[in-house]
């Protein structure tokens, strides 16, 4: 339904102001659209309500209310596609960055939830492939604006980090002057570490029988600046096991041998956990991302740089302290 008004007289162009409602329109509808960004979208349907105006003193764009629900969104990351991602990524945060505090174009959106969705990033650079998935997800997005003085913008998550961590994720998000500026906490409870082998063959050359990861995080940016800890915590590991190892080479067999015998001697008697502490500072590595570029680089790296290989960073922590500070942190 749409209800509104147009200055056909207007110039340079004529300008036109409207509420709008939408229900039930399945995602499908904008599928030309979302494949030129390489995300893949299985069901979905989308309901919202607000106001549109397009004139040549003032774009706007009001969402009161925006729900999507029971959708499946994947990015992939490939070869082939690799330097147009880059390329559109540029494009995307120099536009962001453009229309951020500008007084002619003022877009708000005060409530928009994503409900029992999931979310993937599949890798098909790595020798194996991985993919990483949030499954049985309900976001919910507040008081998005492109304007600074409308205040940040408040994000949560809920759901299951390949189908068994807990997860849950807080934050804000400004529309600042000085470029990406976002505080965010994350906490991932008893992942099955097996369900990560992919990603542990990719970057570790190695993989694991059993185990738990949960993983603790908070981590801030300000002008260009990156400040915060990543802590993740193993339990219950069993890196070396015969029946899936034994056709494997002999120096692989060895080197799972000594990481398991590694974290097996530092497992804490009482929890049955390893644990290490990742600090994260320094800058976005290009001060002109927009937010959610630079969310994605830096939780992406303090993800890597915090599991793999945890195992040796476990053992340097506790060799080192004989304990860890981050528990304090949670």
């Amino acid at each position: 339904m749409v209800d509104g008004h147009a200055n056909f007289l207007e110039e340079p162009f004529p300008g036109a102001r409207a509420q709008y409602r939408i229900t039930n329109v399945p995602l499908s509808a904008f599928d030309p659209e979302i494949r030129q960004a390489n995300i893949t979208v299985h069901g979905g349907r989308l309901a919202s309500d607000g106001l549109l105006e397009y004139s040549p003193k003032l774009t706007r764009v009001e969402v009161n209310n925006a729900t999507i629900a029971d959708v499946g969104v994947g990015c992939i990351h490939s070869p082939a596609t690799q330097q147009q991602e880059a390329q559109r990524a540029k494009e995307t945060g120099e536009q962001i960055e453009k229309q951020n505090n500008r007084p002619a174009v003022d877009i708000t959106v005060r409530a928009f939830d994503v409900n029992h969705s999931d979310f993937s990033y599949a890798d098909r650079t790595g020798n194996p492939n991985y993919k990483l998935f949030v499954n049985e997800s309900d976001l919910t997005l507040k008081n998005l604006s492109n304007h600074q003085q409308q205040g940040p913008a408040d994000v949560s998550l809920h759901g299951k980090f390949m189908g068994s961590g807990d997860t849950t994720a807080s934050g804000t998000f400004l529309a600042s002057r000085g470029g990406p500026a976002f505080d965010l906490k994350i906490a991932i409870v008893n992942t099955d570490l097996p369900s990560l082998n992919d990603l542990l063959r990719s970057f570790g050359r190695f993989n694991v029988a059993a185990g738990k990861l949960s993983l603790y995080a908070q981590i801030g940016v300000k002008n260009g600046n990156i400040d915060g800890y990543v802590k993740p915590m193993f339990a219950d590991l069993e890196v070396y096991n015969y029946q899936k190892d034994k056709n494997t080479p002999i120096m692989h067999q060895a080197k799972e041998l000594v990481i398991g015998a590694a974290s097996h001697l530092l497992t804490s008697h009482r929890t049955n956990q390893v644990a290490s502490d990742v600090d994260l500072q320094g800058n976005v590595t290009k001060p002109d991302v927009d937010t959610w570029q630079a969310l994605s680089q830096v939780l992406r790296n303090a993800f890597i740089r915090a599991i793999l290989p945890g195992f040796d960073r476990a053992v340097a922590a506790n060799a080192g302290s004989g304990s860890t500070r981050s528990a304090q942190r949670r």
